[in-house]
């Protein structure tokens, strides 16, 4: 309750004229359902496999990789930060025609900073899956992260990492190809 409102009611309800009745007030609010993803530097197994992480405007990443034809096999390490208020949560991916040779699975998950500000039981309600990449993957799947703070607070999000992999990608993705991380 505001300041302001909360001294208006104060002065309202102690004057004489609020004495002759009775009156109620009801108060309601919620909070926006707020999900959030963002990655770290990746890390490859070869320096000619670029990656870029770009945020776009809805709260989903893009991870642009650029694989060259001559390296076969390849391995990218991603690391992510999630943040939800949201009861369950998928953490989905939506990859570009040319990545299904690529294996995709969620490393090791753990409470960023003290995870003070974490629920408890989000890490062990975390699951992560592994499967090959295609046009909308659920990589992984979790119960509310955040008891509470903003995208700024170090205590209230999930660490995680995504790993990509192939053994033939630079046969397909001479360019670059992406995939678009969400969390809904």
């Amino acid at each position: 309750m505001s300041k302001t409102l909360a001294v208006f009611l104060i002065i309202a309800f102690s004057t004489p004229a609020a004495a002759q009745g009775s009156a109620s007030v009801k108060l309601d609010g919620s909070i926006a359902v707020a999900a959030t993803i963002s990655a770290g530097q990746a890390v490859t197994s070869d320096d000619k496999i670029k990656v870029s992480v770009h945020t776009l405007g809805n709260g989903d990443i893009e991870l642009n990789i650029t694989w060259p034809e001559k390296i076969r096999k390849g391995r990218i390490s991603i690391p992510l930060q999630l943040r939800t208020n949201m009861v369950q949560f998928k953490l989905t991916a939506r990859a570009t025609e040319g990545l299904s040779e690529m294996h995709a699975e969620i490393g090791v998950t753990q409470a960023s900073g003290s995870g003070a500000l974490v629920i408890p039981g989000a890490v062990e309600s975390f699951v992560g899956l592994n499967s090959k990449l295609s046009n909308a993957n659920v990589l992984a799947t979790g119960a509310r992260i955040s008891r509470r703070g903003n995208d700024l607070c170090p205590d209230n999000a999930l660490d995680t990492e995504i790993v990509l992999s192939s053994s033939s990608l630079g046969q397909v993705c001479v360019s670059t190809c992406s995939i678009v991380l969400s969390l809904k």
